[in-house]
């Protein structure tokens, strides 16, 4: 699973606005390994585009340009199954989602708690 972090201890807020993931893979119930992960975000992308890309439809997060960029996250955590963040975005939820990661918007600001409520079934799904 992929947590976006800063410090490797808290569930970012939001899942565009920090530079890393942290990488639990877990076994079963247990926790075999965590791995921090530096993603793009932001920071990255700012000086390549004019920000606010908005697609046809009016919406933010969509679009070529936003697919491309979901594309560069999803490559850094292409081989995890779940994703769990604070909220996130319907462009970057969508393109997740038709990588084939489970996305879960959860309100729990510990990464500890958030994988143990995840593993025991306890989080929105």
């Amino acid at each position: 699973m992929a947590i976006p972090t800063e410090d490797g201890e808290n569930v970012n807020e939001h899942f565009d606005g920090l530079p890393n993931f942290l990488v639990v893979t877990v076994e079963g119930k247990e926790i075999v390994s965590r791995e921090m992960r530096k993603k793009p975000g932001h920071d990255d992308f700012v000086m390549k585009e004019v920000h606010l890309q908005i697609d046809e439809k009016g919406r933010h997060g969509f679009g070529l340009i936003a697919a491309e960029r979901h594309e560069q996250i999803m490559e850094i955590i292409k081989d995890c199954e779940v994703i769990i963040t604070g909220r996130i975005g319907l462009g970057a939820y969508a393109d997740m989602k038709s990588y084939g990661i489970k996305v879960i918007a959860a309100d729990v600001k510990e990464i500890d708690k958030a994988i143990s409520l995840y593993l025991e079934g306890k989080l929105p799904t």
